[in-house]
């Protein structure tokens, strides 16, 4: 199996060789912010899977729990490919919005949910028509 993507300008692409070991839609600040939106998609893989070619550049931080993180970004768009944490060592967090193929992955699990936005609720109803 494997399994292909990249960022939005191209630049940044990769390649991953096994399944997915699991999938998250993480609600956790970091992630919110990493995606403009309530949550974001990704996949686990062992790290040895995945082979990344292009500009990368990284943002270390700490999550609330103390873990330390590793994001990473195209070195041209600024498109998000990837993440490590030490809480899942041996493994690299792929963003799902940056696959080819998304066929065959497994279903997500919510993570952090208690930090789910209101505005983000599973059935949340349309705003009104201006």
């Amino acid at each position: 199996m494997q399994r292909t993507g990249h960022c939005l300008c191209g630049a940044t692409r990769y390649t991953i060789t096994s399944g997915a070991k699991f999938g998250i839609r993480c609600y956790c600040s970091d992630c919110r912010r990493l995606s403009g939106a309530g949550s974001v998609a990704q996949f686990a893989f062992p790290e040895e899977a995945v082979t990344i070619e292009g500009p990368l550049k990284h943002h270390f931080g700490t999550a609330n729990s103390g873990n330390a993180l590793d994001f990473g970004f195209c070195g041209d768009c600024g498109s998000p490919i990837m993440k490590t944490t030490t809480r899942a060592k041996g493994l690299i967090f792929v963003y799902a919005g940056s696959m080819e193929d998304m066929d065959g992955l497994p279903p997500l699990r919510p993570v952090f949910e208690e930090a789910r936005p209101t505005w983000d609720a599973p059935h949340a109803t349309r705003a009104p028509e201006p």
